[in-house]
């Protein structure tokens, strides 16, 4: 399938699964005052924490392996990732038995609450496993569904807990954690049936996949930092204003359907990127860069639009409470945009495995958000988490554009050749 459909069908796969699921956050803005919201923004963090310490990267490493192992070899190398994040997640719970009273007074965030988090981890795991190997082997249409089927149980599951039964925060959790356990149960048996989840474990490919999984452990960690450091340092500035988290929270879910875009486009490229770095000829470097930059243009394009219908949508959707957070969206969406500029360069260090390089660039953006967001929001309040981000993302972008071109220099300039892709 070529590129423009599967884009198009993944965009609307990731509009199901993050664009309706932001949607719907907006319709429950009625339903889930600030201060609960604020109470779900401090969860996510939790989660968002403990993520890269299970998943470890494997996603990633199943579609860099697939094109390059067996069909038997690929076998084995998935089943002992899995075996490797399956020992990562049973640390973790050692780990947060051991510290349990400490965390939940950090965040704030009720034991049980926690406790669904570290669940959620796990079914994540293998929710994450199961839509990269599908884009993996190209079936797009076998991803929508997927995503389509799991939206409708979640959203289902919304509307009975939070609308219906008025759980609120609790409900809302429960629901993503139920429906995750239920694509838990169908991946289990995906990859069973395909023969990717058996008895043997290689040592080589543990080795390998840990090695791996550190620089993905740094590079996940700074997406932690780089989507929950504003929130965090809001909160710990404004101790007490859940409300004003609540509505940065929701600024925030507005100005990620620009992220939404970026993914849905990452989950098309990737594997057609490594096909064209696999056999670089002077011909697929003119293609490469002549997709990189049309998807640039649709995505300043998609931001500009965005931040227009904005207000629009504000007063007719949304709850007055939140309409203080305008401004936020424009800032972030534009965050969003150089993001999405880096994600596209990113895959061309993973495939020629610059594991430092990625790590280098990922501490070097933590510490650049920590201290930015330390500093702006102390300054500046709840604004100022959103000009620590613009400068984070537009400085990490000019950091990997440098990092990418000593490994592989493209010719970035010669435009009429690119427009061509020839």
């Amino acid at each position: 399938m070529n590129l423009a459909k599967s884009f198009s069908i993944y965009t609307i796969a990731s509009f199901f699964n993050k664009g309706l699921m932001a949607i719907l956050a907006f319709s429950l803005s009625h339903y889930i005052l600030p201060a609960e919201n604020g109470l779900l923004s401090l969860y996510s963090l939790f989660v968002a924490l403990i993520l890269p310490f299970v998943i470890l990267g494997m996603p990633s490493s199943i579609m860099l392996e697939h094109n390059k192992l067996d069909e038997k070899e690929f076998k084995l190398y998935f089943n002992s990732s899995l075996a490797l994040s399956g020992i990562s997640f049973l640390v973790v719970l050692i780990l947060f038995a051991l510290t349990a009273s400490l965390i939940t007074s950090s965040i704030q965030v009720p034991l049980q609450l926690l406790l669904m988090g570290l669940l959620y981890a796990w079914f994540n795991l293998f929710q994450e496993n199961i839509t990269a190997y599908i884009r993996t082997i190209d079936k797009p249409m076998q991803f929508l569904w997927l995503s389509i089927i799991r939206d409708i149980i979640e959203i289902g599951l919304v509307v009975l807990l939070v609308i219906y039964q008025g759980k609120g925060a609790t409900g809302r959790v429960l629901s993503g954690l139920i429906t995750a356990g239920i694509v838990f149960i169908y991946a289990l048996y995906y990859f069973i049936r395909k023969g990717l989840i058996h008895t043997k474990i290689s040592k080589k490919y543990l080795k390998e996949e840990l090695k791996f999984g550190f620089s993905q452990i740094f590079f996940q960690f700074n997406v932690f930092v780089l989507m929950g450091a504003d929130k965090f340092m809001i909160n710990h500035f404004n101790v007490g204003d859940k409300a004003g988290l609540g509505i940065y929270f929701m600024a925030s879910q507005f100005a990620f359907i620009i992220n939404v875009l970026v993914n849905a486009f990452y989950s098309a490229y990737q594997p057609q990127l490594y096909k064209y770095l696999r056999d670089l000829t002077e011909e697929n470097k003119f293609k490469m860069l002549r997709v990189k930059y049309l998807f640039a243009f649709f995505l300043l394009v998609s931001t500009l639009l965005l931040c227009l219908g904005l207000p629009f949508v504000y007063r007719w959707f949304i709850n007055p409470d939140y309409h203080a957070g305008i401004p936020y969206v424009y800032w972030n969406a534009f965050a969003f945009f150089f993001w999405g500029l880096y994600a596209i360069l990113l895959g061309i260090l993973y495939y020629y495995k610059k594991n430092k390089i990625v790590i280098a660039i990922s501490v070097f953006s933590i510490i650049l958000c920590l201290v930015l967001n330390y500093f702006l929001v102390r300054q500046y309040g709840v604004i100022g988490a959103c000009y620590a981000n613009l400068i984070t993302y537009v400085s990490i972008f000019l950091v990997m554009f440098v990092a990418v071109s000593r490994v592989l220099p493209l010719p970035w300039g010669q435009f009429k050749r690119i427009i061509k892709g020839s």
